[in-house]
């Protein structure tokens, strides 16, 4: 019975997604960019005790192609940035690389909610910058993205709007200070505001 259902919905989805024409003299290609604030989740450490960090911030670039009104793929990186709190100037930040696949609601309105998921490697930095040290270390790892948000379409070819995106990074560690710091899951949550041109 859920099978069924599963497979009336898919197919109920990609026929309303067929019908669907794409938006008046806008083309395939896209290119969106973001910029807001990044909140990191306290991160526990492998073998006790944890981390917290303060607010920071997240800018995101990332080209696309829209397959259909309803569905795109998308390569994105950016930059994200966070300073532990109250230990001087060390930080921890992020470049990620990402392939995503986002879902459109197209309607009548102007109003374009939109969700996507993704997955791909991240870049994590961090630094030790305080009066005692100054030392810094690198680790490449998974990482994974949940989006969600809505845009407003400015004309046919912008659209603005606000997006959250929730990032994670598995498992980085260190060679800091002279040992290993290993982090447990690194959770981001961003609120950005966002802007899409298509061509």
């Amino acid at each position: 019975m859920r099978q069924h259902a599963i497979s009336l919905l898919v197919s109920a989805i990609c026929v309303w997604s067929c019908t669907q024409g794409k938006a008046a003299d806008s083309g395939p290609y896209y290119v969106s960019v973001g910029a807001g604030v990044n909140v990191v989740g306290d991160v526990d450490l492998k073998g006790g005790g944890s981390f917290e960090f303060d607010p920071g911030l997240r800018v995101s670039v990332a080209a696309g192609y829209r397959f259909m009104p309803m569905l795109s793929a998308e390569i994105e990186t950016g930059f994200l940035y966070n300073e532990l709190k109250d230990a001087g100037d060390t930080s921890l930040s992020h470049v990620p690389l990402l392939v995503n696949v986002v879902f459109r609601f197209e309607n009548p309105t102007k109003f374009v909610p939109f969700i996507g998921v993704g997955a791909g490697g991240i870049a994590s930095f961090f630094t030790i910058d305080d009066i005692i040290s100054k030392d810094d270390d690198t680790d490449i790892v998974f990482a994974w993205q949940i989006q969600a948000g809505v845009h407003y379409q400015i004309n046919d070819h912008m659209s603005a709007g606000l997006t959250y995106k929730y990032l994670g990074a598995d498992n980085p560690q260190f060679d800091v200070g002279g040992g290993t710091v290993r982090f447990d899951p690194v959770h981001n949550h961003a609120i950005m505001a966002s802007f899409n041109w298509s061509f």
